[in-house]
């Protein structure tokens, strides 16, 4: 691939994984064969990539060029070398820009490449570099600088509500000082909307962060140790980043599940099943999250087996929210208990533990959509805050209620009634 000393390369073969035209992939090394090779392997995936020879000219290129979001560079160049232009770039590039660097070093400059990392780079690779390294790495070095923009495009959107609301508020004011209590209360839910976008904001970052420094930092180590031999400790790193994948993959199946629901994607699909599988199916899934927790499931002998008509999918997953939080909120040795019984032509469905249990106060939080009663980074029990919500409207979905009674100190039971059949349905 022939090369003037800064340039572009062309789109290749199939389409990037972050999303298109958002950023460019600059490659930077004073060897011409490196940046050709670098260059090759990531437009043959799609990536759209630009070149240059040594640190003066990347930097002046990525001022020229709004659309170059990671950097990939090599730490030791003549003249201004990569740990430099990391820091640079990092000091001097404007708020509004997002660039995310990747340094690439021999085994010798290991130092250095964590030095850049203290500066700011996003990530590092070592000579040579593995085509499936450096993708992955591009990928999710391109994935991060998208979310920092979207999330910043949120926090101006946000600002400008503010302000025009803000602006209207005091319009209104001055014409109608008989309404001021209504304007303050419209102010005051424009402040709690926007600590509660803080609050989440801070919750799903560390949520989400969490099993991904996991998954990818055990990933990294048993790398470096897969020549060592020792069988044990990778068969243990491997259950930490299964554990870790676990909980990530439940969090964006909530999320995805919410949106849905909120925008009234959600399909049921019905079809005939039986309450005592769908607890097998649940009390199976939990297993290992019992063991570890030292907790267990006990089943009520007479729950119906009469067949009933729902989405066993969704009841499924309803069923494993409550059980999941059955097992964060109730101490080692409890045992959770599954029972139903069957009122008319409806199915009462309830998940009981013996926990830490709730107020009427606490419950109203619990129910809300993306609130959790501790709410601290340090909180004993993680997720979303989305599992009652979420079992709350696939229940409403199916035409049915959910209620919950608790008492702190003593347990919570939460019991779904739902029509044994749904003539509105389609049956599958």
């Amino acid at each position: 691939m022939a090369m003037s000393a800064v340039g572009v390369a062309g789109t290749g073969r199939g389409p990037p994984r972050f999303p298109a035209g958002d950023s460019r992939v600059l490659v930077v090394d004073d060897e011409p064969e490196i940046v050709s090779e670098l260059v090759e392997h990531l437009t043959d995936e799609g990536l759209k990539c630009a070149f240059a020879f040594n640190a003066r000219e990347a930097m002046d290129l990525i001022v020229d060029s709004p659309d170059i979001g990671v950097v990939v560079t090599d730490i030791r160049m003549p003249g201004i070398d990569g740990l430099e232009m990391a820091k640079r770039l990092h000091a001097e590039l404007e708020p509004e820009r997002d660039v995310a660097v990747i340094v690439v070093t021999g085994h010798a400059g290991m130092k250095e490449a964590i030095e850049a990392i203290k500066v700011g780079a996003e990530d590092f690779l070592t000579k040579p570099v593995s085509p499936d390294h450096l993708l992955h790495a591009v990928r999710r070095a391109g994935e991060l600088v998208h979310l920092r923009r979207l999330d910043r495009e949120f926090k101006k959107h946000l600002a400008r509500e503010v302000k025009a609301k803000t602006a209207e508020s005091r319009a209104l004011s001055e014409e109608l000082a008989g309404k001021n209590r209504e304007l303050i209360d419209r102010n005051e839910d424009l402040l709690a909307a926007s600590c509660a976008k803080d609050e989440f904001l801070t919750m799903i970052s560390h949520e989400f962060r969490t099993p991904l420094n996991a998954i990818l930092g055990f990933a990294q180590v048993m790398e470096k140790r897969l020549t060592d031999g020792d069988e044990s400790e990778l068969r243990g790193f491997l259950s930490h980043i299964f554990s870790g994948g676990q909980r990530l993959h439940a969090l964006l199946e909530a999320v995805l599940n919410f949106v849905d629901l909120n925008t009234g994607r959600a399909v049921l699909r019905h079809s005939p099943c039986r309450v005592p599988d769908l607890f097998d199916a649940v009390v199976a899934s939990f297993e290992s999250k019992l063991d570890a927790a030292n907790q267990a499931i006990r089943v009520d002998k007479d729950v119906p087996t009469d067949e009933v008509t729902w989405d066993q999918r969704r009841m499924i997953s309803v069923l494993g929210y409550l059980v999941d939080n059955g097992i964060k909120f109730s101490p080692p040795g409890d045992t959770l208990r599954l029972s139903a019984r069957k009122v008319g032509d409806r199915m009462q469905v309830s998940v009981s533990d013996q926990g830490s249990g709730m107020s009427e106060e606490e419950i109203i939080i619990a129910l809300q959509p993306l609130r959790q009663i501790d709410v601290g980074l340090a909180r004993k029990a993680e997720g979303l805050g989305l599992g009652l919500s979420l079992a709350r409207l696939y229940v409403e979905l199916h035409g049915g209620n959910l209620d919950i009674e608790s008492t702190p100190g003593e347990g919570t039971t939460v019991t779904m009634t739902l029509p044994v059949r749904d003539p509105n349905s389609e049956t599958e």
